[in-house]
């Protein structure tokens, strides 16, 4: 049984969803309302301890890390095989996710709160506002205040377009007279 525990905009939960359609596999969703904290529920933490989505049950083990679920899933169900055949191929595969986990994804979340998350947590009201701000902890309440204040005229939110404009100029340099960024197939 797969069961995946996950986020309509979290963009590592979207990795193993579309894996999973694309495979065609069967599998059941638990929905954890990141804006409301349910990442943080002791029975969620017991599964994922760093309060993240995507988490991935499969036949009782649990697979954290999305990328890595990926593999596990493309591993255990070979057919249709979504990494390329040719080792070369498969290196270039893992550079691009290596810099989507490394570079891309942690200037995701400045970008994510403020065209989206934040519009949700502030439609919840005064006292919801302090729990979200305040539920990671001292170290992190000013930098979320600034950010629910600033929205995407806060600095980070103009790092994260930066590092985005680079890695889409990259991918449209690679895909230049090519259908695909590794190897000639999906």
């Amino acid at each position: 049984m797969i069961e995946l525990y996950h986020h309509g905009t979290s963009v590592c939960a979207a990795k193993p969803r579309i894996l999973l359609a694309e495979k065609g596999l069967d599998w059941t969703g638990h929905y954890i309302d990141i804006l409301k904290g349910e990442q943080f529920a002791p029975a969620y933490l017991k599964l994922n301890p760093k309060a993240v989505v995507p988490t991935l049950v499969h036949d009782g083990h649990v697979i954290r890390e999305s990328t890595l679920m990926c593999e596990y899933l493309d591993e255990k169900y070979p057919d249709p095989p979504l990494k390329p055949a040719d080792p070369l191929d498969r290196h270039a595969m893992r550079i691009w996710t290596k810099r989507i986990d490394e570079e891309v994804f942690p200037v995701t979340g400045p970008l994510t709160f403020a065209i989206s998350h934040r519009h949700a947590v502030l439609a919840n009201g005064p006292g919801m506002i302090d729990d979200y701000i305040n539920k990671l902890g001292p170290d992190e309440a000013p930098m979320r205040r600034a950010r629910l204040e600033r929205g995407i005229d806060h600095p980070d939110v103009l790092n994260s377009l930066r590092v985005y404009r680079k890695l889409f100029a990259h991918m449209d340099a690679t895909l230049a007279g090519r259908d695909w960024l590794a190897g000639d197939t999906f």
